[in-house]
């Protein structure tokens, strides 16, 4: 609150200068010149009416402040839908409902923001278990759920499953599609993670698929002996099968969640 009182007071009650008006009110002395100039302009004495406080003696002096524009904030879908519509249809990204939503909102926000929001409210909803990850040591596969149509010369559709394997810490990714998830493929595919990432991680943790295990439990333990559904680099000393996850598949599906095949 200005102090536009005090300094009509103490100039003409009391006949302070400039200076001292300043000093006694901690004000700059061009901002006691300024009241002053403006209170004479707008033919305001000394005492003013009994009835003006402080508020209404500044709206005599300065004027009404101008009427500001009411604020417009950007249009935010609500999270707990997008959640839903996630958990629905299994092939849907963020960046598809962010599409959607900027096509009915055009001046709503952008896609990082909006990405940053959903995690913001998804980790405020969730118990989540953080995972430590060091360079290189882990590598996560599984077959990445819904298939994909491939369209044949006669016209003959086939399902093509798709694998995927991400590195824990930087997520970098390597996927490829199949004919079916037989063991022959599941080995194959394998293989070829390991020769597109030059090497092998010490640990790697795969989601057994049906075909390669009847005796989940069994599978379930870490060893360093080749099985029917691993690779046989598990016979290396510096290589480890970690345990296989049937039940709860979906846990460890965070490294690569950022990944999405385009149609």
């Amino acid at each position: 609150m200005r102090k536009i009182k005090d300094v009509l007071r103490l100039r003409y009650e009391l006949g302070l200068g400039q200076r001292q008006i300043a000093r006694s009110c901690a004000i700059a002395q061009a901002t006691v010149a300024d009241y002053l100039k403006r209170a004479e302009a707008a033919g305001i004495g000394w005492p003013p009416p009994p009835d003006w406080d402080e508020a209404r003696l500044e709206r005599a002096v300065f004027g009404a402040p101008a009427p500001q524009p009411p604020k417009t904030g950007k249009a935010l879908p609500d999270m707990a839908a997008v959640r839903e519509q996630l958990q629905r249809h299994r092939d849907l990204t963020l960046q598809l409902i962010w599409e959607e939503y900027r096509q009915n909102n055009p001046d709503g926000c952008g896609y990082s923001y909006f990405c940053e929001r959903y995690e913001r409210w998804r980790r405020q909803q969730d118990v989540v278990l953080r995972q430590e990850h060091r360079p290189g040591e882990k590598l996560f596969v599984d077959w990445a759920g819904a298939t994909i149509p491939i369209y044949g010369a006669d016209g003959a559709i086939v399902r093509a499953p798709l694998f995927v394997s991400a590195l824990g810490v930087s997520s970098y990714t390597y996927a490829e599609l199949t004919s079916n998830q037989q063991m022959e493929n599941w080995l194959k595919v394998q293989m070829h993670a390991f020769e597109f990432y030059g090497g092998c991680p010490r640990l790697w943790s795969p989601t057994t698929p049906r075909p390669a295990s009847s005796k989940p439990a069994a599978m379930s333990r870490i060893s360093t002996r080749p099985t029917r559904s691993s690779p046989p680099i598990t016979a290396w000393p510096s290589c480890q099968r970690g345990p296989a996850n049937h039940a709860t598949r979906r846990r460890w599906k965070a490294p690569y969640k950022w990944c999405s095949v385009g149609s």
